[in-house]
């Protein structure tokens, strides 16, 4: 009866709270990004040969963008938008992964169904990002960063009740689980990876004075708990990387020291398993100085013995074929043939695996032109809120960047959704910036969402 009521209660108010905010902004975007985070992860159909099974989402996504795609193409082809900075980057990745796959399956080394399914799945992550590019006006930057902070202050505020009041209730099949503490996420990790980059994205807002505002500094405070308590140890790498880089770029002092007072106090409010393993490895080894003892420490860990024993298994196939590999999804075929848990569960060594060297250089450059795009345009802007919106965009691609190394994080719907808007919004701001900056330039045409137009 306690789980029921409190599975009712959380989902009585996400929803409200849901539809609170898309009423509130009524934009399709909105609408998108807010089901993107909030719905669950719930199957349709298998694939054959696959573990993830075509799902809810998926059909929402697909409707979505095949609309998009043919109203742009058939009903309105807007002009003033300059293309995204990163296209042609991304065209080289798509072309790489596609020749990798179609010669994977040549090769026999993977199905086609496999090699379909995760390169339509890829496809969807940037045209996703294409369509947050179009759909979201530089003047609707106010409402971006609104629809961001508060649905990431829904998702913290259901962990909250889940940790503090009902954690730990068993639901059988309740798609707000209070056992997980992650509603509407599958694992640890892409919850993790979430509240990652929302955290670092309020972290790059707030370090600007006007783009701060108290719910804003609440968001931090609740990503920062929760991140040190989500159980996703590359969740914490990711975000540490971000504020090192900020810390280092800007020589922020007083953000530096009070950050030291916050790292003075994890070690009171921290509660996730692994999290105390790694913070007693580290008060260790800050004690002792024992190298020795860390690494018998470091590898006995659980989860790290199953990600050397993938990786060792992904870098054997990688010198087999190691200009392309064997083809997107090729991993999950050796994980069942040799009966080995999970994934590679690190997302550089999976691309070697299944698209070479030439498919992870192309990768790179990806992440790469990003970067290079956003802290061009941090440098040049001075309006505030485009400003600190491009950096903490900054920030996130360092942040997931960095997760990456122990997660496969860029196949993850729920962090690509949230990682490409926020990539989408900022390069826009960078491409469009010479017009804003310039007081001489021409009015620039309103963009909406095409699907918007007709919802609104």
């Amino acid at each position: 009866m306690i789980g029921t009521t409190i599975r009712f209660v959380l989902l009585v108010f996400v929803l409200t709270a849901a539809v609170y905010e898309v009423a509130r902004v009524r934009r399709f975007w909105a609408f998108l990004f807010v089901f993107i985070v909030l719905f669950p992860k719930i199957g349709l159909a298998a694939v054959p040969g696959n573990t993830t099974p075509i799902r809810i989402d998926d059909l929402v996504l697909g409707l979505v963008i095949g609309g998009w795609l043919i109203r742009e193409a058939l009903v309105t082809r807007r002009n003033g938008v300059p293309a995204s900075p990163v296209t042609p980057f991304l065209a080289g990745y798509l072309c790489c992964a596609a020749a990798s796959t179609l010669l994977g399956i040549a090769a026999l080394r993977i199905t086609w169904t496999t090699g379909a399914a995760h390169f339509l799945r890829i496809s969807e992550y940037i045209l996703l990002y294409y369509y947050f590019y179009r759909a979201i006006d530089p003047d609707e930057l106010g409402l971006f960063k609104d629809v961001f902070r508060n649905t990431w202050l829904i998702v913290a505020g259901i962990w909250i009740a889940q940790h503090f009041a009902g954690a730990g209730v068993q639901v059988a099949d309740a798609a707000i689980d209070q056992s997980s503490y992650a509603p509407t996420f599958s694992a640890s990790y892409d919850f993790g990876g979430y509240a990652m980059i929302a955290t670092t994205v309020c972290y790059g807002l707030w370090t600007n004075s006007r783009t701060r505002d108290w719910l804003l500094t609440a968001g931090l405070v609740l990503g920062l708990y929760i991140v040190f308590n989500g159980d996703s140890r590359a969740a914490l790498l990711g975000l540490a990387a971000a504020i090192a880089f900020d810390l280092f770029l800007r020589l922020r002092v007083k953000v530096a020291l009070g950050l030291l007072a916050v790292a003075g106090v994890v070690p009171y409010v921290i509660s996730s398993e692994k999290m105390v393993r790694l913070f007693d490895l580290l008060g260790q080894f800050l004690t002792t100085r024992d190298v020795a003892t860390v690494q018998r420490a470091f590898f006995d860990d659980p989860s790290i013995l199953i990600r050397l024993q993938n990786w060792q298994v992904a870098l054997e196939h990688w010198r087999a074929s190691p200009l392309l590999g064997d083809g997107l999804g090729a991993f999950l075929q050796y994980v069942r043939i040799y009966d080995m848990q999970g994934t590679p569960d690190g997302w550089y060594i999976r691309m070697l695996a299944e698209v070479g060297v030439v498919g992870l250089l192309a990768f790179v450059m990806v992440i790469g032109s990003l970067l290079w795009t956003l802290l061009t345009a941090y440098r040049e802007i001075e309006e505030p809120l485009a400003r600190a919106i491009v950096y903490a965009a900054a920030l996130a691609v360092i942040a997931t960047a960095t997760d990456a190394l122990l997660i496969d994080t860029f196949v993850s719907y729920k962090i690509m959704g949230v990682f490409w808007m926020v990539m989408a919004v900022g390069t826009h701001i960078a491409a469009r910036r010479p017009q804003h900056d310039d007081a001489r330039a021409p009015a620039v045409p309103r963009l909406t969402s095409p699907l918007a137009e007709g919802a609104q």
